[in-house]
């Protein structure tokens, strides 16, 4: 099996029992006289959050170093139809960076920096999705050339503070 594969399935079975929770909690609340505090309603909204959006930006930053060389090692295995997924995940992740890292209170100057790097990384994740979906010959890594350094700046910036503050 596939190590992305793995984790995925890994991931499936950890929220059954998280899932089968909820719904008892539910079932609970809709019974005449059971309490409905603000967490209860707070945790159902949760639900529309994907699971795979980073918690803060730490958890990005390791995201993102995740799926990238996930990324690279199935391109460099010829396997680039398993990557879609993870590009996929890696695309969200790129666009949402802006608004986690404004709810990590970065500095203005650095959201700033993290902006225009999550924009570089949504286009390059966007142009190599495209070049598999075209099922080119040679599957260009052209756009991924200059994402490590991007990946870097955001390990970093990850580790130089306490950015990691929940985006909920």
């Amino acid at each position: 099996m596939l190590p992305f594969t793995k984790m995925l399935l890994l991931f499936v079975i950890a929220m059954v029992p998280l899932g089968l929770g909820c719904q008892a909690n539910s079932e609970a609340r809709d019974e005449p006289g059971a309490p409905s505090d603000d967490h209860d309603h707070l945790h159902e909204h949760s639900h529309d959050t994907p699971a795979h959006r980073p918690r803060d930006f730490g958890a990005a930053a390791a995201a993102v170093r995740k799926l990238h060389n996930f990324v690279i090692e199935e391109l460099d295995e010829g396997h680039a139809d398993h990557a879609h997924e993870a590009i996929d995940h890696l695309i969200d992740i790129a666009r949402w960076l802006p608004e986690i890292a404004a709810d990590s209170d970065l500095p203005e100057s650095q959201w700033n920096a993290v902006n225009a790097d999550a924009q570089a990384l949504g286009r390059s994740y966007a142009s190599l999705e495209r070049s598999i979906h075209q099922h080119s010959a040679s599957i260009a890594r052209q756009p991924l050339a200059g994402l490590e350094a991007i990946i870097q700046r955001l390990e970093k910036l990850a580790e130089s503070g306490d950015w990691n503050k929940p985006y909920r």
